[in-house]
């Protein structure tokens, strides 16, 4: 753990840096400047916010130089504290499953939407070729996407669904506190292009527990969307070809 906070220290320095010279910072920042992922730049952030570097709401600097900032990092908090603690990760029945999502991806995806506003084509295709990886992996990535909100479906093909790359922070952001409603229609989003879904497709990709996950499958059997529950573990067959075509029931 020594060696960890060493290097954490070493960021978080770093990051104060980095927030004098643009007056803001942000995780997408940090992830660039940096190069680390979406945790570990929310871990920094935390950091900043609690030795009085940045504003706790607008992520604005409130120093002037960054000498005038002595800390050092005494413990790295888990990836649970990290969310809660920044408070991007205010889930309504946390669960010992829940973790951050697109650990590791992070800074792919937002490379990948780089390419996609940059007018590369938006496909499994294109990903295979682009990043010489099989198909499943392609189709993860263009699942997290739809999760995230960089993408969207219009029928049954995906575009995207932002303008300017300084959408993704902020869909990063309200990604954590997504409803069940939302969280449903990415789903829905994202069995349509996989050709099936599985309650551990909704924990993975939308960082939740099984409760949730399962609550969230029961209200797409209901809106049919997938088929019922089959007998084993396996995924749900997609019963809609459209996104046109989810007509969600009301909540009672």
């Amino acid at each position: 753990m020594s060696n960890q906070n060493s290097d954490l220290n070493t960021l978080c320095h770093r990051a104060v840096e980095l927030a004098v010279e643009h007056g803001k910072v942000s995780t997408s920042l940090l992830q660039r400047k940096l190069t680390i992922g979406y945790r570990r730049a929310v871990t920094v952030i935390s950091c900043l916010k609690r030795i009085g570097v940045i504003d706790p709401e607008t992520l604005e600097t409130k120093i002037q130089k960054a000498s005038d900032v002595e800390f050092y990092v005494e413990d790295e908090l888990s990836p649970k504290e990290q969310a809660v603690k920044s408070g991007l990760g205010v889930f309504s029945d946390f669960e010992s499953d829940v973790r951050m999502p697109f650990a590791g991806d992070d800074w792919l995806l937002y490379r990948l939407t780089l390419r996609f506003l940059n007018g590369y084509e938006i496909s499994t295709d294109f990903l295979v070729n682009f990043l010489h990886c099989a198909t499943s992996r392609a189709v993860e990535l263009m699942s997290a996407l739809l999760a995230l909100g960089v993408l969207e479906l219009r029928g049954h093909k995906a575009v995207l669904a932002i303008d300017d790359i300084a959408a993704f922070d902020e869909l990063m952001q309200k990604y954590y506190r997504l409803e069940d409603d939302e969280i449903a229609y990415r789903a829905a989003e994202i069995g349509i292009i996989k050709g099936q879904l599985a309650t551990v497709d909704l924990q993975r990709l939308f960082g939740i527990g099984y409760g949730r996950a399962t609550r969230v499958m029961e209200s797409l059997e209901a809106a049919g969307v997938i088929g019922g529950t089959p007998l084993s573990s396996r995924p749900r067959e997609i019963l809609i070809k459209n996104i046109e075509d989810f007509h969600p029931k009301p909540s009672r």
